[in-house]
């Protein structure tokens, strides 16, 4: 198993994915999550997600093949297994993931980056990209899922990092 881990979390748009590719870049594992979300436009499968079907998702959680799942708009799951968990050292995750990650797994190794970017930045953002869900419900969820969000070791609120 890696040690010594980053987890990098913040709401849509806040830059997670170049940070990723970055560190990436420098040498560290992606984690690549399992999920039932439509690909975007550039996405490559094994690259960006491992995309599979709902009743693929669901026969891994019922393996326990899973180190955290969450459910997301539209009813799309995104999860992490227990392999990639234990074989990658990079991940990015939401604040639900990361709760249980720090429930099943010791994280004095784990070093969490949160990613703050300005709301008008996100916006412009996520109304760029080519996705099924929607600007407006993308930032009043994660305003929601962020509002007491204290979980981390470094807060970055700089766009251009």
């Amino acid at each position: 198993m890696l040690q010594n881990k980053i987890i990098i979390v913040g709401p849509g748009g806040s830059g997670k994915d170049y940070l990723r590719k970055k560190l990436e870049s420098k040498g560290w594992k992606y984690g690549i999550l399992y999920t039932t979300r439509p690909m975007r436009t550039n996405e490559k499968f094994g690259v960006d997600y491992f995309f599979i079907n709902d009743q693929q998702f669901n026969d891994l959680k019922e393996a326990n093949q899973l180190a955290e799942c969450s459910i997301f708009a539209h009813g799309w799951q995104y999860g992490t297994s227990l392999d990639v968990w234990n074989s990658c050292n990079l991940f990015v995750m939401s604040p639900n993931s990361l709760r249980q990650i720090k429930e099943k797994f010791s994280l004095k190794d784990v070093f969490v980056i949160y990613l703050n970017t300005p709301e008008e930045v996100r916006r412009i953002r996520l109304a760029a990209r080519q996705d099924a869900d929607s600007v407006e419900r993308r930032l009043s969820t994660d305003k929601a899922d962020f509002e007491l969000f204290e979980d981390f070791d470094i807060k970055i609120i700089d766009p251009n990092f």
